[in-house]
């Protein structure tokens, strides 16, 4: 990898020392500085390959997909002047503007096998046919009842139709996996419509809570995916339910505050990953903006693979002005809330913290009084924050909403945490929000 990004990756040809091939890989690796979001976004042809860019026809191709106004659908597949196909993939953008990913047909492939390898490692009878895709749907998938909407009657007809199809894997974001497991706690008969091996948890931070409420609702193991658009697979639960890095796809290293690297077993630092496999555009060295303790590397599984357990708490996910709080557990209690004592009905709901007094709530397919489901909103808001000073702007719109578009089971964002977010700098500029 260090020997590609030297002759052809020209972010890193003056980067990378030219006797690396006669040393430690390692050793090389450490001297590189260290790449973000921000700095790929700045330079993002910097970071392509030159295989894909062998006439001026690519590169203006390129240039057009991928500066911070063009607008495309993940895994779109684009052609380049040899005949060879690339697919464009982009990050959620839930902690700004999105990051713009390119992959060969050969990486995407290599990534899926591996992902499929570590599941089998759990059930070797798991395969695409038996795994419901409660995300990430394969092209062409159909199903006949609306994912996101979670009302009792609607939820009992989709696991119904899962127990009919014979999945037995469930893939899906804990959040809304979450809220499928309450409804079935609230509704006991559900339970036996379906029978899961597994529910692997993909998309987010899974807490403790949420892992015991969906096993219990679902009767079996929660495996937790960690994993990213830039290299899918960071880390898989073993059957212990550690999470290994997967050091099939990446090299990780654990960076202290000082920029030391974390080695002993219960200490925590920001996680950097470099990619072993992804030659379009590689990433070395790379911060995911997340933070991990180091568990070991001994594990009962008989896995030697590090272990880690991911830290909560993006800058985004936490409350303005109350870092002590994550948004998700604040406003996840407000809706289940209001759910259960006005037995009030919508498909998809968000909200965006845009300034420390102000949260802007997005609510869709809303059924019931608006008024009063604002009043209330705003009520059990201020109890829970402590604060008679909170403002609530409600804002009902269409199903499948542009809001919802990044990644729609994020209950909240804040936008005022995080330095890279444009709305954060403008609000520190004064400029304010529409």
């Amino acid at each position: 990898m260090l020997l590609h990004c030297k002759s052809r990756v020209p972010f890193y040809r003056d980067l990378i020392c030219e006797d690396t091939a006669r040393r430690r890989p390692l050793d090389a690796l450490a001297e590189l500085t260290l790449a973000n979001k921000a700095k790929i976004r700045a330079n993002y042809l910097g970071f392509i390959s030159s295989d894909l860019i062998r006439r001026r026809s690519d590169r203006e191709l390129m240039q057009d997909l991928l500066n911070d106004r063009s607008n495309f659908a993940n895994d779109t597949e684009v052609r380049l002047s040899n005949g060879d196909s690339i697919f464009l993939e982009k990050t959620s953008g839930s902690t700004g503007i999105p990051l713009k990913i390119v992959k060969s047909r050969e990486e995407r492939i290599i990534a899926g096998k591996s992902l499929w390898r570590l599941r089998k490692a759990l059930d070797s009878s798991v395969s695409p046919m038996s795994l419901f895709p409660f995300e990430h749907a394969p092209l062409g998938f159909s199903f006949p009842y609306d994912l996101s909407d979670y009302s009792p009657e609607n939820l009992r007809n989709i696991l119904a139709e899962i127990g009919r199809r014979g999945y037995t894997w469930l893939h899906g974001h804990p959040q809304g996996i979450e809220w499928w497991a309450e409804a079935v706690l609230d509704d006991p008969s559900m339970q036996g419509l379906v029978r899961f091996s597994y529910i692997e948890s993909n998309g987010s931070k899974l807490s403790p809570e949420s892992r015991s409420l969906i096993q219990r609702a679902f009767a079996c193991p929660v495996i937790d995916h960690y994993g990213c658009m830039e290299v899918w697979t960071v880390a898989y639960e073993c059957r212990l339910q550690r999470l290994h890095v997967n050091e099939e796809l990446i090299l990780a290293e654990i960076l202290g505050e000082r920029g030391e690297t974390i080695s002993e077993p219960g200490r925590m630092g920001r996680l950097f990953i470099t990619s072993l496999g992804s030659f379009a555009m590689p990433f070395l060295r790379y911060d995911l903006g997340d933070w991990v303790e180091y568990t070991g590397s001994n594990c009962d599984c008989g896995n030697r693979s590090p272990t880690i357990q991911v830290v909560p708490g993006r800058p985004n996910e936490r409350i303005a002005g109350r870092e002590d709080l994550f948004g998700r557990d604040v406003f996840g209690k407000v809706t289940r809330f209001l759910y259960g004592a006005y037995a009030i009905q919508y498909s998809q709901i968000r909200v965006v913290q845009t300034r420390p007094d102000t949260f802007q709530v997005y609510v869709s397919d809303f059924a019931g009084d608006r008024a009063e489901f604002t009043a209330r909103f705003l009520e059990v808001s201020r109890a829970l924050l402590s604060s008679d000073r909170i403002r609530i702007e409600m804002r009902f719109v269409e199903p499948n909403a542009p809001i919802f578009s990044d990644h729609p089971y994020d209950l909240f964002i804040c936008r005022c945490n995080d330095p890279e977010d444009p709305l954060a700098r403008s609000l520190k500029e004064g400029a304010g929000s529409r």
